[in-house]
């Protein structure tokens, strides 16, 4: 399961919104910037992660947010229900879920769900 939701403003800072406390590494490259979060009451990292233009045109991306075990590091098929209401209760944007992976290279497809908070 993945998350995706547009929200202007810099990554970090979103998710510092949303988890104040919360210990968290930004990194980026290229076209990507990503952030990592630990949730260690749950047991997850989740990473945020979105294209950027930094220096070009302004341009929102969308923010796809998926989770990892803290344990072996391997992906989790579902987003415990308690994270995706912090994401309806701290952003005012549609959130929209997917099963699977999220792959860059193929399209999204159907969402599974779509959460609206405005």
């Amino acid at each position: 399961m993945y998350l995706k939701c547009t929200v202007d403003g810099q990554l970090d800072g979103l998710v510092r919104l949303l988890w104040p406390n919360g210990d968290l590494m930004r990194d980026y490259e290229n076209v990507y910037e990503w952030v990592w979060l630990k949730l260690p009451e749950h047991n997850l990292r989740l990473n945020f992660s979105r294209e950027h233009e930094w220096g070009e045109e302004s341009r929102i991306y969308p923010i796809y947010v998926s989770a990892f075990s803290l344990e072996s590091d391997e992906f989790v098929d579902e987003i415990p229900g308690e994270i995706i209401d912090i994401f309806l209760q701290g952003l005012k944007c549609k959130i929209e879920v997917y099963s699977g992976r999220a792959n860059v290279d193929e399209e999204d497809g159907i969402p599974t769900r779509i959460l609206n908070s405005l």
